[in-house]
């Protein structure tokens, strides 16, 4: 880069935004691009909701002082939002339902840029945080993953299901 050059600019994570909706019949751009009934919850903080977590597995010989480790299995884990806490929020109304289901839902992470990204899970937990006089009413949103995040290719903003 010569000394007069601009640097490549970054993104950062403000401007956010997680929707809640169906969860598609497969794990696709397009079949997730297809899903109409997205409601938004406010959120705080964005964790990371890519790749995966695997477990090792290991070989013990008696024989041998070295211990063998491979990749074994692997989970994709769970993740936490922060969350502003807002109670009559259809989306916060929507993953407290299902806090208490087994169901599997979508969710979309729309990032500053306009990337998107689609995974499916379960509502575990949506509690809310507490404070003191100063603090802003907040809360966590935790859910379990059960699908590889899909990364659109061509990314279409999820639009907040109104209907009645």
């Amino acid at each position: 880069m010569a000394a007069d050059d601009f640097p490549d600019d970054f993104e950062t994570y403000a401007g956010t935004r997680l929707f809640i909706g169906s969860r598609p019949a497969t794990n696709t751009e397009t079949a997730w691009e297809g899903v109409s009934d997205w409601n938004e919850i406010t959120i705080t903080s964005v964790p990371n909701i890519q790749g995966r977590n695997y477990q090792t597995a290991t070989l013990s010989v008696v024989s041998n002082a070295f211990d063998q480790e491979s990749k074994g299995s692997y989970t994709l884990g769970s993740v936490d939002f922060g969350i502003q806490w807002l109670p009559d929020q259809l989306g916060q109304e929507v993953a407290m339902a299902k806090s208490r289901t087994n169901d599997k839902m979508g969710f979309a992470v729309v990032y500053q840029g306009g990337d998107v990204s689609y995974f499916s899970g379960q509502v575990l937990n949506m509690v809310e945080g507490g404070g003191s006089s100063n603090d802003a009413r907040s809360g966590t949103l935790t859910v379990l993953r059960k699908s590889d995040t899909v990364n659109a290719l061509t990314p279409t903003t999820p639009v907040e299901d109104t209907t009645p």
